[in-house]
């Protein structure tokens, strides 16, 4: 068995059974991303691809936080500069989910048309809670009334940068991404002073 370990404080990508064991007995609290299906084996990448691909699969990404390693082990990252460091650990879903899909699956791959990932990231997401969350109703439509959040991009450009070593490299090609009308990406530039995101809660019931 072999799996990435995610703090990387040995210098590995990846980890031998001995060193995984070892790590278990002595290191409890350190950071490993194990891969229950593996996209280098032709028959488990048709496994994820099924998933990806189903008509009734929701594109999503729970961005967490990233981490900082230390001689105590990993602590949240706190600071804001920008471009983030090499040197902190993440998960690349946090910077590269929907960027994949447009590169791997639509482009690249072309298992899915455009219409239907962007429907996938977009609109299926909101539609999944719109019921309990009723600000919902308003996101993943490009219509008069909806909240203004758009993207500007060409499919040629976009490019994955994050992996499991580099996992907080931002994603590249997006040429404007607006937030309730608000740009917070121009001319493919990140505007470091744009803040126009806003919490989405429901009212709480009793």
């Amino acid at each position: 068995m072999q799996t990435d370990y995610g703090a990387f404080q040995q210098g590995k990508k990846r980890l031998t059974q001995a060193e995984f064991d070892d790590l278990q007995a002595n290191d409890p609290g350190a950071f490993i991303i194990w891969h229950f299906l593996d996209a280098e084996k032709p028959e488990e990448l048709a496994l994820i691809d099924a998933s990806v691909v189903h008509p009734r699969t929701n594109i999503e990404s729970d961005a967490m936080p990233s981490y900082v390693v230390t001689e105590s082990g990993a602590v949240p990252y706190e600071g804001d500069a920008w471009p983030l460091s090499d040197d902190l650990i993440n998960h690349p879903r946090s910077s590269a989910t929907f960027a994949k899909i447009l590169q791997d699956y639509v482009r690249d791959r072309q298992l899915m048309d455009l219409q239907t990932a962007i429907r996938k990231m977009s609109l299926m997401p909101a539609q999944t809670i719109e019921g309990y969350v009723p600000q919902m109703k308003k996101k993943g439509r490009l219509q008069e009334g909806m909240d203004a959040d758009i993207l500007v991009f060409d499919l040629d450009d976009i490019k994955v940068n994050a992996d499991y070593v580099n996992s907080v490299r931002p994603s590249e090609g997006m040429s404007y991404v607006l937030v309730m009308g608000t740009p917070v990406i121009a001319n493919g530039e990140l505007l470091l002073d744009a803040a126009p995101g806003q919490p989405i809660r429901r009212d709480v019931q009793n």
